[in-house]
Formats: C-alpha cells, sequence, structure tokens
C-alpha cells in the first residue's frame, strides 16, 4: 500500500485566473494592471507579455490589513467583501462653495494700464 500524500502548494505569484477573478470585468492586461496596483495597493510587475504578476505573500500582506480584526481574506474570491471608500461629500460641497464665492461678482477681467506705450 502506498499512500500518498498530496499537498497543495500555492504558488509564489497570482495564477492568471486569480488575477482575472480579482479584476473581473476587466480583460485587457494594462487595465488589470493599473487596477492591481491603484486601487489595491499591490506592488505589480508585469511579464513580458504585459500581463500582471502580483506575488502571493504581498496580495495576503496588503489585502489582509485592509480587514479589522481578526477577519482576514482566505482567497481572491473575497475581495468582494472589502470595504469600499465612500467619497467624503462635505468636503466636495465646501470646494465648490469656495469656487462660488471666488467667482461671485463674475469673472474677473485685467485692467489695462493707464499709460499708452
Amino acid at each position: 500500500m502506498n499512500d500518498e500524500i498530496k499537498i497543495r502548494v500555492n504558488p509564489a505569484y497570482l495564477t492568471d485566473e486569480e488575477v482575472a477573478e480579482i479584476t473581473k470585468p476587466l480583460k485587457q492586461k494594462a487595465a488589470r494592471v493599473r487596477y492591481l496596483r491603484d486601487q489595491l495597493g499591490l506592488l505589480v510587475k508585469t511579464r513580458p507579455d504585459g500581463s500582471p504578476l502580483v506575488s502571493r505573500s504581498n496580495f495576503e500582506q496588503v489585502l489582509g490589513q485592509v480587514q479589522t480584526g481578526a477577519l482576514r481574506l482566505q482567497t481572491p474570491q473575497d475581495i468582494s467583501i472589502l470595504p469600499r471608500e465612500e467619497p467624503d461629500i462635505a468636503s466636495l460641497m465646501n470646494m465648490f462653495q469656495k469656487k462660488e464665492l471666488k467667482y461671485a461678482n463674475g469673472p474677473q477681467k485685467k485692467k489695462q494700464s493707464s499709460r499708452a506705450s
């Protein structure tokens, strides 16, 4: 009896299928790289064909820290539970009000000097 124990070892990098699931519905390689880098804050390298290369340890470290308490991401499918940042509406309204005050008297015209050249 030869009982083999199969141990599944995760590769050092996320697989193409995992990256596709994380970046769904994006299809273009460059768009996936931008999303992973800019939105998720991952360190992303690119393969010679332009596809993203993300280390599994960086993925687990960055996205594991996003969660508070004991909840930790286990798989790329768990990304859907990440909290979404909401816009700061009060700051946005304040910014618009400041612009309105600046232009309350209409656009400012440059005054021409009274001295002729």
